[in-house]
């Protein structure tokens, strides 16, 4: 039952570190793509 409980957690946060790099990336781009559309 621990050792569920473990793995669950893991996976739990191994899923928020993905979704927050992604979101990070994307925002990452969607400021990139902003600069240069001002800088232009």
């Amino acid at each position: 039952m621990i050792n569920r409980e473990v793995s669950w957690y893991f996976a739990l946060k191994l899923l928020c570190q993905q979704l927050t790099s992604a979101i990070a990336f994307s925002l990452l781009l969607a400021w990139v793509s902003w600069f240069l559309t001002i800088g232009s």
